[in-house]
Order: C-alpha cells, then sequence, then structure tokens
C-alpha cells in the first residue's frame, strides 16, 4: 500500500469534511485532529509520536484553479515553512510526510500529494534558511525566511510566484513544462486524483 492510500484510509470519511482541517497521523496509525493533538501534548498526555502531517483544504472557483489542482506544493509553499517548523522547533521530530489534499467545490475536484519533509527541505534549501531564525515569535524574522524562500529560482531559473504565474497563464508551454520537470525533481510527489471535474 502507498502512503497515499494508506492516508486516504486513515482519513476516512473526514475527507468530506468541507473546512480547511490538519490532522496528524501517528507512527501507530492513530489520527487527532492538530489542535487537539497538540492539546494532548501540553496537558502531558503519553500519545504516540506523529509520522504524517495533513492539510484538507477547500476551496471555491478561482483562476489559479491549475496550480492548486496539479502543483499543489506551489499553491500551498507557505505550508511548508510551517511543517518544517513543526518538525524541528515544535519537536515534532518522528514527522516524516507531509499532504495536502486541495478540493475545488465548484467543479468537484481534489488532488491529493505527499512527500517526505526532509527531502523537500533539502531540495529547496528550506533547511539552510530556517538557521536564520532565533525564535519563530519574531515577525520580522519570519517574514524575512518567507520572502527567501519565495523568491529562491528553484523552477529551473523561476521562483515560487513566477512559476504559479507560468502554470497558470499557461501561455508557453515549453516554460510550463520547464517549471513541471522541477516540480517534480524538486518534491518526488505521491499523487493521487481523488475527483475528477463534474461534467
Amino acid at each position: 500500500m502507498s502512503v497515499a492510500d494508506y492516508i486516504l484510509e486513515k482519513i476516512g470519511d473526514r475527507l468530506r469534511d468541507r473546512r480547511h482541517v490538519y490532522y496528524i497521523i501517528t507512527i501507530n496509525g492513530e489520527i487527532y485532529d492538530l489542535n487537539y493533538y497538540e492539546d494532548l501534548l501540553k496537558e502531558g498526555i503519553a500519545v504516540s509520536k506523529p509520522h504524517i502531517f495533513i492539510a484538507n483544504l477547500w476551496f471555491i472557483s478561482w483562476f489559479g484553479n491549475n496550480v492548486m489542482l496539479y502543483y499543489p506544493f506551489i499553491y500551498n509553499r507557505g505550508l511548508l515553512i510551517d511543517v518544517y517548523l513543526l518538525k524541528h522547533r515544535f519537536h515534532f521530530d518522528e514527522l516524516k510526510y507531509i499532504a495536502i489534499i486541495n478540493h475545488l467545490s465548484s467543479t468537484n475536484q481534489a488532488v491529493m500529494e505527499v512527500a517526505d519533509i526532509e527531502l523537500i527541505a533539502s531540495n529547496t534549501n528550506l533547511s539552510g534558511l530556517v538557521q536564520m531564525l532565533s525564535d519563530e515569535r519574531d515577525y520580522e524574522k519570519m517574514k524575512e525566511l518567507e520572502e527567501r524562500f519565495e523568491n529562491q529560482s528553484l523552477f529551473n531559473g523561476y521562483n515560487f510566484v513566477e512559476a504559479a504565474e507560468i502554470i497558470k497563464e499557461y501561455w508557453d508551454v515549453s516554460l510550463a513544462d520547464k517549471v513541471k520537470d522541477a516540480y517534480y525533481r524538486i518534491f518526488q510527489p505521491y499523487r493521487k486524483i481523488l475527483e475528477e471535474a463534474s461534467p
């Protein structure tokens, strides 16, 4: 069973919960709402170590649909920083995968991509960039980290914003293919189409 199929088995009917929800699947296969899991840890209650972070996200139709559905890690790039910090600064040391599920309610489309957190961090230089951050509550430093991360020319010479624009417009197939090649090289995602577009 692939990690994507395993996540779908564990998340079950929660997949249809029409709101932004974040989950943790533990190494023992238990699933928790992220906020509830963090509360348990704060209260000193023994729970098994986190293994998979899941973002189950719902959107209405928008001009950037193709970025959202075909390149979730570009569209939801802010989550990459958040989850990496969760792993390394908030003692979620065993966290291995990040899964992003994007639902587009207006067309009944949904896609899930899963990737290895450390692989992403290595291939995007995120592991190096977070060294500049001594305190996650320092708003200015966090903003600088986000900007530096986003402005890296990771996608065959294009940064996150430029890559999203290329995919969104799709005016030049050769440029779009360059972004696609870099995307799959960087993230190496397990991909699962959950729902097709409505006829």
